[in-house]
């Protein structure tokens, strides 16, 4: 039931088996390029790159990717792009190096985008009110807040975002 690859010539009676004959393993998704077929196999026991002539001799290791197998290879214009691991490489066929492509991926996410909450006091969780009467601290989404009572300014009192407070109260002598 190991996947094989074979050849089939137009106007041929029988396609001719190019892989399996000397191994029994997988053998898979080839790619013809610059008269060699480029395929993935686990013949050296981790899934890696090989290749060979149409006719199947001369069979060489390209890559040597241990503890992962390579994965989807896709050729186009000299190159052989795949995936180890949660990473694509690129095998340059020319000089046959090899690379990680550096991928960075822009994000839309939902908890990075600001949110304006319409109604804040919906998601007040505690409200104490100072020795003197005069200012009352609010935890809210885990940030806390001085409000006067009267005239006065509205401070935020906590400017890690990193860290959510709660509970917060005024100490007994009223200075912090």
């Amino acid at each position: 039931t190991a996947r094989q690859i074979w050849k089939y010539t137009t106007g041929a009676a029988e396609a001719v088996q190019l892989t399996g004959k000397d191994y029994n393993g997988e053998s898979h998704s080839p790619m013809w390029y610059n008269g060699r077929v480029y395929f993935v196999t686990d013949k050296d026991g981790q899934m890696n790159l090989w290749s060979m002539k149409d006719d199947g001799s001369d069979k060489r290791q390209v890559t040597r990717h241990e503890g992962w197998d390579v994965r989807d290879p896709s050729l186009g214009d000299g190159h052989i792009v795949y995936q180890l691991k949660a990473d694509l490489w690129d095998l340059d066929l020319a000089s046959g190096e090899t690379r990680m492509i550096d991928i960075s991926l822009a994000s839309d996410l939902d908890q990075l985008r600001d949110n304006w909450v319409k109604d804040p006091m919906s998601f007040l969780t505690s409200a104490h009110i100072s020795p003197e009467g005069d200012r009352v601290a609010l935890t809210s989404r885990g940030r806390v807040f001085v409000a006067p009572v009267k005239g006065g300014r509205f401070v935020r009192a906590t400017r890690k975002d990193s860290v959510r407070y709660r509970d917060a109260m005024f100490a007994a002598d009223g200075q912090s």
